[in-house]
């Protein structure tokens, strides 16, 4: 039990941490407009900066082999290290190197934070397989608070010491969480009782999986719409003409509304086992937040920040909804198709999810400026509820398949109880008779049992 907690407590740390070396990327933003922001397009930039993209599959993958110790202390290192060095980039002199620095930087940290994400999956399935949902939740709610928490610290550390201190402080104490990481983590337990052995699985077979792919579906619309949500927010509130104090509450609202409600979702997925429910849930959430928040073309409602603020309440539930079902799915259909439990299992399926998580974001937040130049916010924002509309038509037609399967399993074990019956009760000649050799047979075995 020490082991766990320990294991837990650490993530927890590394998230609430981790993220806040992402924060400062936003003082990386007004740099970056007075070096090269007058001949490439910002937003698509910038999200190819915050990308991840494929780099969890290869981690989760020979995640057994690596261990989560090494796994988890080299992407805080990595983190680390990179962090520093963005804290450099305004002694670079010249568009060129200072784009090629920046790409460079954010690819090696993508490293890093590839590690971390896959850590947090494996150790939410294989320390806690009874309740990884909620687990993998309340670190998504450290990773929501310290997403609050980031920008106020780095804006402070920034007026109080310009551009290089606050990656150079977050950098620092990035260092000191991966010596904490090597010193108080446990080593890994490679054998246990519960483990099946490892075999090797493709992520070609886990993809063959129509189950899994829902999940998926749903995950890439639920990450689509919130980069789009972070790339296009601070357009769609210039009519209202806010302080910029104003305009940031309504990104610090988005991340508060997700923490508060990814641990209920969690708890719901792990509990109720319903991870479909959930998943549908959070999909007509999301649906509906992005019909309110332009507001859509076809809807006659007036804008005003009020109506954005409910969107945001909306898009924060819905989202987190979606973010914890499809982790709790992905990991329980995974298993249920017949995977072995074990690490390596968990690792991969769990890089499929960060790298799919990671995906979305990505393509929300770069096409999202593209369409907002093309046809403007309203009609942009419909490319989110369309995404959200299939996800919604795909899960219903997948529940009343299942419905259907389980009803048709149902019919066939009371047919067969009744076959049973039926030739007991034609063999002994009376129902009575029937219970009583029944009791005879049973008490039979509990004897010899015994």
């Amino acid at each position: 039990m020490l082991r766990e907690i320990t294991v837990y407590l650490l993530c927890i740390m590394v998230n609430f941490i981790e993220i806040d070396s992402l924060n400062p990327l936003s003082i990386w933003q007004s740099l970056s407009k007075e070096n090269w922001l007058k001949k490439l397009r910002h937003d698509w930039c910038f999200g190819i900066l915050m990308s991840p993209m494929n780099i969890p599959q290869t981690l989760g993958k020979y995640m057994e082999n690596l261990g989560l110790k090494y796994i988890l202390s080299s992407g805080v290192f990595i983190a680390a290290v990179t962090s520093i060095l963005m804290g450099f980039l305004n002694m670079v002199s010249g568009s060129v190197i200072f784009i090629g620095l920046s790409f460079a930087i954010q690819i090696v940290s993508a490293f890093g934070a590839a590690a971390i994400t896959n850590v947090n999956s494996a150790v939410a399935n294989k320390e806690f397989p009874k309740c990884s949902g909620s687990v993998f939740a309340s670190i998504e709610t450290f990773l929501g608070l310290g997403n609050m928490i980031g920008p106020l610290i780095g804006g402070y550390l920034f007026e109080l010491g310009g551009y290089t201190l606050p990656f150079v402080v977050v950098g620092g104490v990035l260092v000191l969480v991966a010596l904490a990481v090597v010193i108080l983590l446990p080593p890994d337990q490679h054998s246990s009782i519960n483990e099946e052995p490892t075999t090797k699985i493709s992520i070609l077979q886990v993809l063959r999986e129509p189950s899994i792919v829902l999940y998926i579906i749903n995950l890439f619309a639920g990450c689509y719409g919130f980069g789009f949500f972070l790339g296009t927010l601070e357009y769609l509130l210039r009519p209202l003409n806010l302080m910029p104090l104003e305009v940031g509450y309504q990104f610090v609202l988005n991340s508060a509304t997700f923490s508060l409600f990814a641990c209920g979702w969690g708890w719901l997925c792990d509990v109720k086992s319903s991870s479909l429910t959930v998943c549908l849930a959070g999909a007509v959430l999301s649906f509906l937040s992005f019909l309110l928040i332009g507001p859509a073309p076809f809807i006659d409602l007036p804008f005003t920040l009020l109506l954005v603020m409910i969107a945001i309440i909306l898009l924060g539930v819905g989202n987190s909804a979606q973010i914890m079902a499809t982790f709790s799915g992905v990991n329980q259909e995974a298993i249920a198709c017949g995977f072995p439990e074990n690490l390596a299992t968990y690792g991969l399926v769990g890089g499929i999810w960060n790298c799919c998580f990671s995906i979305g974001c990505f393509i929300g937040f770069a096409t999202g400026g593209i369409l907002l130049d093309l046809v403007g916010f309203k009609w942009a924002s419909m490319s989110a509820v369309i995404l959200q509309s299939i996800a919604i038509f795909f899960t219903l037609i997948y529940m009343c398949y299942k419905a259907s399967v389980n009803n048709k399993d149902n019919v066939v074990n009371e047919e067969t109880v009744f076959k049973n019956d039926y030739d007991l009760i034609k063999q002994y000649g009376s129902f009575t008779k029937t219970t009583r050799v029944r009791k005879h047979s049973s008490m039979k075995v509990h004897l010899e049992h015994e």
